[in-house]
C-alpha cells in the first residue's frame, strides 16, 4: 500500500487543549489496547455526511477524531478553512456525541495530489478512534485467566521441587528493538512434555531486569485490557530470586464502576493495597480490584501513585505500570507527588502514546520505560527539547507546559 505524506494540524495535541501545533507524519499511527478506528466519509469539496454513525456508543467511547482533507488549490477563491469548519459543525450537529469536550480533534491535509481530479480519489472525511469499554464478561474472563496462570505457576513450583534439575524454561530470544522477548505460548522442561501457560507480556520482566529501585511501591493499573501486563508482573515476581522480601503494591481500577461525572481528582477511588511476599495473596487482591470496569478510558494514575507514596514504611520510588495510551484523569494532583515516578509504558509505544506520562515523569523527576528504553526525565527541559519513544519524537512546548508530537518515523 502506498504511504502518503501528511501535514497534521493537532488542534489539541498530546491531550493538550487550545494550542495548535503542526507536525509532518508519513504514516498513520497504529491501534493499541482495545482501540479501533471507524470512518465517516464526506464527498470531495462538500460537507455532506452519511446518515448513520458506525459506532455503538454504549459499547465504545470516542477518543479522537481526525478530519482528512485535500486542499483544492486550483480555485483561488476556495476557502478550505471554512469547508473544514462546516464539516466539523455538521458532524457535531448530526451526532451530538461528538460535542463531548474530552474528544481530541485533529486535521490532516493530504499533500500527495497535484490537481482536483487526483485529490478527489483520496479519502475525505473523519477517522474516529474509539475505545471498547470493558464489560463484565471481559472482566470475568480475565479473572479466569489469572486463575489459570496461578495454577500453572503452582504446578511448575511443585514439579521443580521434585526435580530441581529440570526447571521450567521460557523460550526467549534477544530482539534489538524489543529487548528480551519471552514467548509465553511455548514453555518446556528439558526431556519433558511441552507446557502451555496462559499468555503474558515480557515488558515487566525486561524493565525490572534492567533497573533496581530500593524501597519501591508498585502502582498497577488493573482495568480491562491490562491482564497480559499484570500477568507479566506475577510471572516476574514468581521467578526465583525476584521476590526475596516484602513488596508493596497499589492496584487501581478508576473508581469501582463509579459514574464518570462523580469521579473527582483525588477521590475517584478503586484503590486496593497489598504488602507481603505471597503471589497468591497478591493475585486475590488483583481479582478483587478487577471486578470493576472503570467505565471510561481515563485512569486515576496519580491518585494511585499518591496512595503508593503514603504506604507505611520508607518509600523512595513509585513504579507505575500504566496503559500508556489512556488519558490521566488527575494530572492536577501531580504537585502532591514527592517521590519519583518510574512509568512502565504498557501498550504499543509506536501508537498514540499519551505524552501526559512524559510530563508526569518530568514533574516528579522520574523515568519512562519501554521494552528496550530507559529514559531519564529528572533534569529540567527547555522549549523545543525532544525525547523519542519508539518511532515518535515528542517536543516540549514551554508556552503550554506540555509535550507534543514532533515527528513520527514510519
Amino acid at each position: 500500500m502506498k504511504v502518503w505524506a501528511f501535514i497534521v494540524f493537532l488542534l489539541t495535541t498530546g491531550w493538550v487543549g487550545g494550542q495548535t501545533q503542526t507536525t509532518k507524519l508519513n504514516k498513520k499511527v497504529s491501534t493499541g489496547l482495545h482501540y479501533q478506528y471507524v470512518y465517516i466519509p464526506t464527498l470531495f469539496d462538500q460537507s455532506v455526511l452519511n446518515d448513520s454513525l458506525p459506532v455503538d456508543t454504549e459499547r465504545f467511547e470516542i477518543l479522537h477524531v481526525n478530519l482528512y482533507f485535500s486542499n483544492n488549490k486550483s480555485n483561488p477563491q476556495f476557502n478550505q478553512r471554512a469547508l473544514n469548519d462546516r464539516r466539523i459543525k455538521a458532524l457535531k450537529n448530526q451526532f451530538t456525541v461528538f460535542q463531548d469536550s474530552l474528544i481530541e480533534w485533529q486535521e490532516t491535509e493530504q499533500t500527495a495530489c497535484e490537481d482536483a481530479a487526483t485529490c478527489e480519489g483520496l479519502f475525505h472525511g473523519f477517522e474516529i478512534k474509539i475505545f471498547e469499554k470493558p464489560g463484565k464478561d471481559l472482566l470475568k474472563k480475565e479473572q479466569q485467566l489469572l486463575d489459570s496462570l496461578l495454577a500453572f505457576l503452582k504446578a511448575d513450583s511443585i514439579a521443580t521441587q521434585k526435580d530441581e534439575l529440570t526447571p521450567l524454561l521460557y523460550k526467549s530470544k534477544w530482539d534489538d528493538k524489543r529487548g528480551w522477548v519471552i514467548d509465553s505460548t511455548t514453555a518446556y522442561r528439558p526431556n519433558m512434555k511441552k507446557i502451555v501457560p496462559p499468555r503474558f507480556d515480557s515488558l515487566i520482566w525486561n524493565v525490572m531486569s534492567r533497573n533496581t529501585w530500593e524501597n519501591k511501591v508498585y502502582v498497577v493499573d488493573v482495568t480491562g485490557s491490562m491482564l497480559q501486563y499484570t500477568s507479566g508482573l506475577i510471572v516476574y515476581l514468581s521467578e526465583e530470586g525476584n521476590w526475596l522480601k516484602e513488596e508493596r503494591f497499589v492496584l487501581f481500577n478508576d473508581g469501582d464502576d463509579k459514574h464518570t461525572k462523580k469521579k473527582m481528582p483525588g477521590s475517584t477511588g478503586g484503590i486496593y493495597k497489598y504488602a507481603g511476599k505471597d503471589v497468591g495473596t497478591l493475585a486475590k487482591v488483583m481479582k478483587k480490584a478487577m471486578r470493576y470496569t472503570g467505565g471510561d478510558c481515563q485512569e486515576n494514575d496519580v491518585e494511585g501513585a499518591i496512595a503508593g507514596q503514603r504506604f507505611e514504611g520508607k518509600v523512595d520510588h513509585i513504579v507505575l505500570i500504566a496503559d500508556g495510551q489512556s488519558p490521566i484523569r488527575d494530572m492536577s494532583l501531580v504537585p502532591n507527588m514527592k517521590k519519583p515516578v518510574h512509568v512502565v509504558v504498557c501498550g504499543d509505544v509506536n501508537g498514540l502514546f499519551n505524552p501526559q506520562y512524559l510530563k508526569l515523569a518530568l514533574r516528579t523527576k522520574g523515568t519512562i520505560h519501554t521494552n528496550n528504553q530507559d529514559i531519564d526525565m529528572s533534569q529540567p527541559v527547555f522549549d523545543g527539547y525532544t525525547v523519542e519513544i519508539g518511532k515518535t519524537t515528542y517536543r516540549w512546548v514551554e508556552e503550554s507546559q506540555q509535550f507534543a508530537i514532533a515527528a513520527f518515523k514510519g
